[in-house]
């Protein structure tokens, strides 16, 4: 099964912040959410909140993400964008999200990662999830390689 889909975000309401952005406080020994990293994961909720599966996908899967920035004055449509933030940051926040939307039943189930990030005057997040057969018999001819 194939699961995909691109949710437009308006330039204001794009997730600038990531889960990476935690701070400790020496009063309590405790790690705590910053209000800036609320925020980003609100707007990560809004863009994907009402367009969940049918059924929560429950076996390995293959995720997909390309993060559309807004488009600077210097960046062309389809622009690698190689600046912050870093993509593992801003994974970590989004797969969290799919999985309390209830997207996928863990995000412990991705066993495939693509991920993008592209400058736009269309931005968003494009995702794709889908599931993958339990022996990868590619990767079994491409290990053949140096075994």
């Amino acid at each position: 099964m194939i699961f995909n889909f691109f949710t437009k975000i308006k330039s204001e309401d794009f997730p600038r912040t990531t889960a990476q952005q935690k701070k400790f406080s020496t009063k309590t020994k405790r790690f705590y959410e910053t209000s800036k990293t609320k925020l980003a994961k609100g707007q990560l909720i809004k863009a994907l909140c009402g367009k969940q599966p049918n059924k929560p996908f429950d076996t390995p899967i293959e995720l997909t993400v390309i993060w559309v920035f807004p488009k600077t004055k210097q960046a062309k449509n389809g622009q690698r964008k190689g600046t912050r933030p870093d993509l593992d940051n801003l994974q970590k926040t989004l797969q969290d999200t799919l999985a309390k939307l209830g997207y996928y039943k863990d995000d412990s189930l991705i066993t495939d990662l693509i991920v993008k990030k592209r400058w736009h005057d269309c931005s968003g997040i494009y995702i794709k999830i889908r599931e993958v057969e339990k022996i990868d018999n590619e990767f079994n001819e491409f290990i053949k390689e140096f075994d």
